[in-house]
């Protein structure tokens, strides 16, 4: 097998170790244990009435806290909380017990990408269009047919929301699939699963944010019938190509505690999921 690294290095995406650590559990049902940020390289709310202009953001009620410059199509446009915090682990110690238990699926849902260590770096996350804590939490209030008409309204971020939720119900029914894959296929589960992909496919061709990689890495992940960790290094490699400077970190994590991954499936994963569009 062709060393990994070398191949990396020829694509211009950066080097990883294949030198075996610790193991990282695998949950086929849509998340997966990781410990990824532990070897992170650091990287150099308000409302908006239109989804055109770039708005300025206080993470919180007081004027020494930092401001989020958010791009106009990466606005949720319903936000109403705004959560304080200097890095993820403090957004999270100074939420509802529920509503941090719902960020840490979330991150774990998308392989550790939600974590920011400081504020430059939630600030490189927001431009690229990722999800921040404020829009998890606002979306979970919201219902299914209010992201999909936001997203047809121009938020992008939207979109990315209505197929996590998309995904969500695909992988709820799962099991169903297990007990009765033909009552599966002609039932809810499936349809969500194909309105997903669907979904996935327009995000790839017509947004740059590296979240999308890390959305279509886990849908495929999870709803494959033999899901394989090399479509989540397939997916790593794809938000570096996007722009992610954190995933060179990510994937070398992940490729360390995976030592026997297929390179040709992680470069086949990453040619499926690296289409960048505007």
């Amino acid at each position: 097998m062709k060393n990994l690294s070398s191949i990396l290095l020829l694509m211009g995406i950066g080097a990883v170790s294949l030198s075996a650590c610790h193991g990282m559990g695998d949950d086929p049902s849509g998340g997966i244990e990781t410990n990824a940020r532990k070897e992170k390289a650091r990287v150099s709310g308000g409302q908006e009435d239109q989804f055109g202009a770039s708005i300025s953001s206080s993470r919180a009620s007081t004027g020494a806290d930092p401001v989020i410059v958010i791009p106009g199509k990466y606005v949720l446009k319903k936000s109403r909380i705004v959560v304080s915090g200097e890095n993820w682990q403090s957004t999270l110690n100074a939420l509802p017990s529920d509503e941090r238990n719902f960020l840490v699926k979330k991150n774990n849902d998308y392989f550790d990408s939600l974590e920011f260590d400081d504020v430059e770096e939630l600030k490189a996350m927001a431009k690229q269009g990722f999800p921040l804590p404020e829009d998890w939490i606002d979306a979970a209030d919201m219902t299914t047919d209010e992201l999909r008409a936001l997203g047809e309204a121009g938020s992008m971020k939207a979109r990315m929301l209505y197929a996590d939720r998309l995904i969500e119900e695909a992988v709820r029914y799962l099991p169903q699939r297990e007990r009765n894959p033909q009552a599966y296929d002609s039932g809810e589960g499936f349809k969500a699963g194909v309105l997903a992909y669907a979904e996935l496919g327009k995000l790839k061709s017509e947004s740059s944010s590296p979240f999308v990689a890390y959305m279509d890495g886990r849908l495929q992940y999870s709803l494959n019938t033999q899901p394989s960790p090399e479509t989540i290094a397939g997916a790593m490699f794809a938000a570096s190509q996007r722009g992610d400077q954190r995933a060179d970190a990510l994937l070398q994590a992940f490729v360390s505690s995976h030592p026997n991954l297929d390179v040709a499936r992680i470069l086949a994963a990453y040619k499926s999921l690296k289409s960048t569009g505007g």
